[in-house]
């Protein structure tokens, strides 16, 4: 009896080992990795992270920000070891600063990332500028932030010249609090500074034009994102705010261009959340084709899926509020979607740590951080504990990559802490033993921006499709990997991908191999723009000029529109058909311009960068 028990538990054992690594499986590697690392704060804020590959040698790099400590810069040798190069490359060197956040980009399109960080008090954001030798150079002033306690940023490219654009959200300057009868804090009345939306005008200098955008809002941000939620090809911009309650709801702003403005849509879109906002997440977890969010939250987290642009609130039903643990507030931070086990089903990870707060929103001290699988049906199933990925550290920025190129999504984690023993970056890596296959998309851009912020991803796999978009940062002070990774399931087979860049070429592939990573540049030459499928003629622009294609002759007004938004050409021109060359007027200054096109079947816009 004993012997047959004893074996029938080792089976057990076995079968249940079996099956959660068949399912999603991780283990913390992050000494072993040779990352060692404190984002040691006495605010307990801050904890970003960025995937980036700095040196271009095809491994996703990782920067680090310190909070009170310096930054570093580990880069990566595959393998998944990792190498400190902080000193190399000139990270030591920075201004003394308490770091918040840290966003990475291609600002100049040189081919080479560079990086955003922002700041608590007493300094401006920090714009390094990448050499493409390893190393990074400080520009001084280069942004003209205030002072002021800057949280998170985001990159994209909101006036589609090709320049990567950036926002970055402010916090508390005056604090506030609302006292009850007993002098109990029952509420807040914070003062925050007014976001910031920077326009790239080239040459690393950038001008502040949130107020003439509209986007100067003062509600105390912990995260924000460039997302194109319309699917009309300009990045909007997604805000969560701090205090919703007291200061000013959470708010999502409709880009408008080529009208230079935003459009507040966050009470028509059912986006204006009153609650404590710290992270955002962007993915298509239904699987329908459009951009669904998840909202973080000391309390109850809002998971709001897009219903024609028009969101609702179905966090109780998909089973991802994670509100609560032993009667307390759970605080949660960065978040993401991603595949965590390859079944094609995108899956939620959510950061939690607990933060001081006041007695009638007290949070818990041990907050475990969560993995919720999607079930396929519009639920989700908790599976943080058997997937080992449940600590109770008090963490922050959360990424995910796929850094050891297996096919499998890792994710690192940053855990903030004044004791610098107890706060560290957690690296959990994904050992998953599944026979579920994969496919990766690593984007270019030419006449968009390099890094192909702000482009959709479309892959349809046994008839239904999954949107991707490739983001310049999100979750919570930091910034995943812009490499697009779809989860194929059992199948060996896709139907087609398409990837639609922010100019509107867009790229269609079929008899696609899987279980593998494609390079695909933006095909100025032989793609289409995505406008209606019945055209008169069609447009590209060819470096010196328009080279517009005519099934018949056919009458086109011809408008040139510079980056503000100002007409400073036109005209009406007969086009023969077939092929012809049209040159811009030569009194045109050096810079980037858009290029109207209309006939009355058809309206394109191009853009056009005078050298």
């Amino acid at each position: 009896m004993i012997i047959r028990f004893s074996v029938s538990c080792f089976l057990t054992i076995c079968l249940s080992w079996t099956a959660i690594q068949a399912q999603v499986l991780y283990e913390e590697i992050s000494l072993q990795s040779g990352i060692d690392h404190l984002q040691s704060s006495i605010i307990f804020f801050g904890g970003g992270i960025a995937v980036l590959d700095f040196d271009n040698d095809g491994w996703e790099d990782v920067y680090l920000t310190g909070g009170e400590n310096p930054d570093k810069l580990y880069r990566n040798l595959g393998n998944n070891q990792f190498v400190d190069v902080s000193i190399q490359a000139g990270i030591v060197s920075l201004p003394e600063a308490t770091t918040m956040s840290v966003i990475a980009g291609d600002v100049n399109n040189d081919g080479y990332q560079d990086l955003l960080i922002t700041t608590f008090f007493g300094s401006e954001s920090m714009l390094l500028a990448n050499q493409g030798d390893g190393t990074f150079m400080y520009l001084p002033n280069a942004v003209n932030d205030d002072n002021d306690w800057k949280t998170t940023a985001s990159f994209g490219d909101f006036n589609k010249d090709g320049l990567l654009d950036f926002y970055i959200t402010a916090y508390v300057f005056n604090g506030s609090t609302i006292l009850g009868p007993n002098d109990e804090i029952i509420g807040f009345d914070h003062d925050c500074s007014a976001n910031q939306l920077f326009i790239n005008n080239g040459n690393f200098n950038f001008s502040d034009v949130s107020s003439a955008y509209g986007v100067d809002n003062q509600g105390c941000g912990l995260a924000t994102a460039f997302t194109d939620y319309d699917s009309d090809l300009d990045v909007d911009i997604h805000l969560a705010n701090d205090f919703g309650q007291w200061v000013a709801p959470s708010a999502l702003y409709q880009n408008e261009f080529p009208v230079a403005n935003f459009q507040d849509v966050s009470v028509a879109a059912n986006m204006a959340a009153t609650f404590y906002g710290m992270g955002i997440a962007i993915g298509d977890y239904d699987r329908d084709n459009d951009l669904d969010y998840y909202q973080t939250n000391l309390g109850r987290n809002l998971l709001s899926r897009n219903d024609e642009l028009v969101f609702t609130d179905v966090t109780t039903q998909a089973l991802v509020e994670n509100d609560s643990l032993y009667g307390l507030n759970v605080t949660s931070w960065g978040c993401f979607f991603f595949d965590a086990d390859n079944d094609a089903w995108p899956d939620l990870y959510v950061a939690n740590g607990p933060i001081p707060a006041a007695t009638f929103i007290a949070n818990v001290l041990y907050d475990p951080n969560k993995l919720f699988l999607n079930n396929g049906d519009g639920t989700f199933e908790d599976m943080s504990a058997i997937a080992g990925v449940a600590d109770t550290l008090r963490s922050r920025g959360a990424v995910y990559a796929d850094f050891d190129k297996d096919g499998r999504l890792d994710m690192m984690v940053s855990n903030v802490h004044s004791d610098e023993d107890s706060a560290h970056v957690s690296y959990f890596h994904n050992i998953s033993q599944n026979n579920n296959h994969w496919v990766e998309f690593d984007l270019e851009g030419v006449q968009s921006n390099r890094d192909a912020y702000g482009s959709h991803v479309t892959i349809w796999l046994d008839g239904r499709p999954t949107l991707a978009e490739v983001d310049g940062g999100s979750s919570h002070a930091s910034k995943s990997s812009s490499i697009v990774h779809f989860g194929l399931g059992e199948s060996t087979l896709v139907d087609s991908v398409q990837i639609v860049f922010p100019s509107g070429i867009t790229t269609t592939l079929t008899s696609l191999a899987v279980d593998q990573r494609h390079s695909i540049m933006e095909d100025i030459a032989t793609a289409i723009s995505d406008y209606p499928i019945e055209k008169s003629f069609n447009a590209i622009w060819v470096g010196n000029g328009v080279q517009i294609n005519s099934s018949e002759p056919t009458k086109i007004a011809v408008e040139v529109i510079d980056v503000s938004g100002k007409q400073i050409f036109s005209q009406r021109k007969e086009f023969a058909e077939g092929e012809t060359i049209l040159t811009l007027p030569q009194n045109l200054s050096k810079g980037v311009y858009f290029i109207h096109l209309r006939n009355s079947e058809n309206f394109q816009v191009l853009k056009a960068y005078l050298r």
